[in-house]
């Protein structure tokens, strides 16, 4: 196993031709692998989590806490408090993908012994006798059996069918023995349940109503954990599972529906996207989509770096440029918000035409009690600036 931080790099790693042309195929926008000599230097971006080929696993970590990322990854997904009802001790000792699958097995748990949801299917088919009522528009008498239409009730719906899918999804996972054993308990638990192949479009499908509300959250979970992990191969010989995790996009809609649940009152937007923003042939001009904008009277960009300040100890000018193009077409004050890393920031600027700009870094460490205080001074920070 390789371990390395994100934004780091681990030097001298031997791999083989197939094993580097899979990465550089496969995980090009997750890890730089470069050439050093007859090895490999492994510098990891903005991507946190794990990937597995062959007998190999690089495990990228990041600096923020398992607790707080998970936190995080709870307001990205609408999972509010849910998967903070319980003190997991996991949480300390375990990645975070394994402890997203112990969390979704904890509330699988909560789910059965709360009882499963179940509703009436329709069925058409031919039976021995009558069953239902008789379809005779369809009426094909044959060795005495009849085309009927009837109702039964089952737990086999598609809330139920999804929760079965991503535990049989699981075993297919590299995960601790301890968490694979419990899927598998949980199986046998719903074998009257169907289950299918995982995607997309399955969790498109389900329409919530005050008889199956309560299954949103463990479903958001099992989407969680589905998006965030994925199947390849390596010359159709070996099959793997990786998962990784966005730092830079969790850190922007983070910072997004905090404020659209702390900030009660205010007019907040995300990626607003604005097309006609000049006069003139506008047609040849970019979109330009700030990160969040609140009440049109501040525009915010977060930005997820190792370092704030680059080499010559200056803050970087494209991260700078973006903010202030904003400011310019919106004509409203910038904010700029990076983690905290190795400098603690707050700089405030005027421009010419009276606008200010402010960059601030949030310590996202510590304990979660600390990180909640942190984000609550962020929120006053925002709130003075726009009152």
């Amino acid at each position: 196993m390789y371990n390395l931080l994100e934004h780091e790099t681990l030097p001298n790693i031997k791999l083989s031709h197939d094993e580097y042309n899979y990465l550089i195929e496969r995980h090009n926008k997750h890890i730089d692998v470069i050439p050093n000599n007859k090895r490999f230097n492994l510098k990891s971006k903005s991507f946190v989590g794990k990937i597995v080929f062959k007998d190999k696993e690089i495990r990228i970590k990041t600096k923020v806490p398992t607790s707080n990322l998970l936190y995080m990854l709870a307001f990205k997904y609408d999972l509010g408090q849910f998967i903070y009802n319980d003190n997991y001790d996991i949480i300390k000792n375990e990645g975070l993908f394994e402890v997203l699958v112990f969390v979704f097995l904890k509330w699988v748990e909560r789910v059965i012994k709360q009882g499963l949801y179940r509703t009436y299917k329709t069925v058409h088919e031919k039976i021995a006798g009558v069953r239902g009522k008789i379809l005779f528009h369809n009426i094909n008498i044959t060795k005495d059996k009849l085309f009927c239409e009837y109702h039964f009730i089952t737990h086999s719906v598609l809330e139920n069918i999804i929760i079965k899918s991503t535990l049989f999804y699981i075993l297919r996972l590299n995960l601790p023995q301890e968490l694979l054993n419990k899927a598998k308990y949980f199986i046998r638990q719903l074998a009257t349940i169907e289950y299918c192949e995982l995607s997309l479009n399955l969790f498109k499908s389900i329409n919530y109503n005050r008889l199956n509300i309560r299954y949103r959250k463990i479903i958001d979970l099992c989407k969680l954990i589905f998006t965030s992990s994925y199947f390849s191969s390596l010359n159709n010989t070996y099959i793997f599972s990786s998962y990784l995790v966005d730092m830079n996009k969790l850190f922007e809609t983070f910072i997004y529906k905090y404020l659209k649940e702390k900030l009660k009152g205010f007019r907040i937007s995300r990626q607003s996207k604005r097309d006609k923003w000049a006069e003139g042939c506008s047609s040849v001009l970019p979109s330009i989509i700030p990160d969040i904008v609140i009440n049109k009277k501040l525009v915010i960009d977060t930005k997820y770096y190792k370092d704030i300040l680059n080499e010559r100890q200056k803050l970087r000018s494209g991260n700078l440029y973006q903010l202030l193009s904003y400011m310019q077409i919106i004509n409203v004050n910038g904010l700029l918000i990076y983690p905290k890393n190795n400098e603690d920031v707050d700089y405030i600027f005027r421009l010419e035409n009276g606008k200010l700009f402010r960059v601030i870094s949030v310590d996202l460490s510590g304990s979660i009690s600390d990180f909640k205080d942190n984000m609550n001074i962020l929120m006053e920070q925002i709130r003075d600036y726009i009152s």
